[in-house]
C-alpha cells in the first residue's frame, strides 16, 4: 500500500511492513511510560535489537539531535512546528500522519500545551538542558575516537572537534545527571516494581539499583510519599532494620505534611495514623521484636475502635494471633468469621490455613483441621 511506504530525502524508500509498525508503537509505549534515559541508554535500546526498526529511522534520529544541538532554540520551535503539522488532516479525504486521539498524538499535544505556557526564557532553558544532556552523552564517545585517533599517530586539531559541534565543553555540569520523573512516571514504576517484588522478587530490580532509581524519584517528586515506602519494602528485602524504619516514617511523615497542606479531613489523618502503627508492628514483626510490635499493634486497633475502621481493625488482628500465643484459637475463629462478613477473601483464606495448622500443630482431631 501507497500510504505505508515512507520515503526519505536521500531518495530511498521502506515499505512499512506490520512488524516495523508494531514495533515501534510497542517502543514510543515504553519511551512514554519509563523516566529519562541517558542518551547511550537510549542508543543502547534501540540498536539492541529487541525492536525491529528501520535503518533510516534511527539515521533520521542521530541527524535530527544533531541539528537540534547546532542550530539552537530556533530548532526547538521548529519541532513544535513540525509536531503540529503532524496531527493536522491534510484533507478530509486523507487521515493525518499521527490520530490526535492515539496514545502518541495525546503524548504530542500534551507537550505542544505545555509549550505554549513557556516564556521565551523558559525555552532557552529547555534548550540548555538538551545541550548539556546531548554533549555529556555524545561528545565524550567523539573525544574518545578523537583521542584514539591522535594515539595512532592522526593528530586531531580542534578545529576539526569545532567541526563535529565539540568544542568547549564542559562534561562536569553539576546539573546534567539530574533525572526527570513525572507524576505518572514515579506511579507507574512504584506499582511495577512492588508488584514485582510481591510476585516474582528476581525479575524486580536489585535492592542496590532500586535504591538509586527511588533517590532520583524523590530528587524529581521530593513530597512523593509513596516513594519511601517503596524504599521501606526494598530494606525489607535485605532485612534492613534501619533504613527500613526511617522509610516508612518518613513515608507517613509526608503524607501528614500533605494532608495538612490539602486540609483533609480529620478521618483521613485517622487513617493514616492507624495504618501507620499498624505497619510499624508488622515491621518490628518482622524483626522478631514481639513486645515493640505489641505495643504498636494495640495503639493501631484502639485507634481503629475509635474510627470504626473494621478493615483495619481485622488486618490487626490477623497479626496479633500471630504474635500471641494466648487466646489463640478463639483470635483466629473471631477474625475468620468477621473477615468472611466484610468479603476480605484473604484474610479470611490466611485464617482459615492459621487455623489448619495451629490445630494440626497442637494436637486437634483430623477432621477439624481438613474442615
Amino acid at each position: 500500500r501507497v500510504d505505508h511506504i515512507i520515503k526519505f530525502d536521500d531518495g530511498t524508500q521502506f515499505s512499512l511492513e506490520p512488524q516495523y509498525r508494531r514495533d515501534f508503537c510497542i517502543l514510543v509505549l515504553k519511551l512514554i511510560q519509563c523516566p529519562d534515559l541517558e542518551l547511550n541508554e537510549l542508543q543502547a535500546m534501540l540498536t539492541s535489537g529487541k525492536y525491529n526498526l528501520l535503518p533510516a529511522h534511527m539515521q533520521s534520529f542521530e541527524k535530527k539531535l544533531m541539528e537540534i544541538y547546532q542550530k539552537g532554540v530556533g530548532s526547538i520551535l521548529d519541532l513544535v512546528q513540525s509536531m503540529q503539522r503532524l496531527l493536522v488532516e491534510p484533507s478530509h479525504m486523507v487521515s493525518p500522519v499521527v490520530h490526535k486521539s492515539s496514545i502518541i498524538g495525546l503524548y504530542m499535544r500534551r507537550i505542544m500545551i505545555f509549550f505554549d505556557k513557556l516564556s521565551f526564557s523558559q525555552v532557552v532553558d529547555i534548550y540548555q538542558s538538551f545541550k548539556r544532556y546531548y554533549e555529556k552523552n555524545v561528545n565524550k564517545q567523539h573525544i574518545e575516537e578523537a583521542t584514539e585517533k591522535g594515539k595512532s599517530g592522526n593528530e586531531t586539531s580542534e578545529n576539526e572537534l569545532e567541526s563535529l559541534g565539540i568544542g568547549n565543553i564542559n562534561l562536569n555540569n553539576s546539573q546534567s545527571g539530574r533525572v526527570y520523573w513525572s507524576r505518572r512516571q514515579a506511579e507507574l514504576f512504584m506499582a511495577q516494581q512492588s508488584t514485582l517484588m510481591q510476585t516474582n522478587e528476581l525479575a524486580a530490580l536489585s535492592p542496590p539499583e532500586l535504591q538509586d532509581r527511588i533517590r532520583e524519584l524523590l530528587r524529581a517528586n521530593p513530597e512523593f510519599a509513596e516513594a519511601h515506602f517503596l524504599s521501606y519494602l526494598n530494606c525489607l528485602r535485605v532485612k534492613e532494620f534501619c533504613g527500613a524504619i526511617d522509610s516508612l516514617f518518613h513515608c507517613f511523615d509526608r503524607n501528614t505534611i500533605v494532608s495538612e497542606s490539602k486540609m483533609s479531613s480529620v478521618e483521613e489523618k485517622s487513617k493514616s495514623y492507624r495504618y501507620a502503627a499498624l505497619n510499624l508492628a508488622i515491621l518490628n514483626a518482622k524483626f522478631d521484636h514481639k513486645k515493640i510490635a505489641l505495643c504498636a499493634l494495640k495503639e493501631a486497633i484502639m485507634m481503629a475502635h475509635e474510627a470504626n475502621d473494621n478493615t483495619c481493625l481485622q488486618y490487626a488482628l490477623a497479626w496479633l494471633y500471630k504474635l500471641s500465643d494466648e487466646n489463640k484459637e478463639i483470635l483466629i475463629e473471631r477474625s475468620i468469621s468477621k473477615s468472611s462478613d466484610l468479603s476480605l477473601s484473604y484474610l479470611t483464606s490466611l485464617g482459615i490455613q492459621s487455623f489448619a495448622q495451629f490445630a494440626g500443630v497442637t494436637g486437634g482431631k483430623p477432621s477439624l483441621v481438613y474442615d
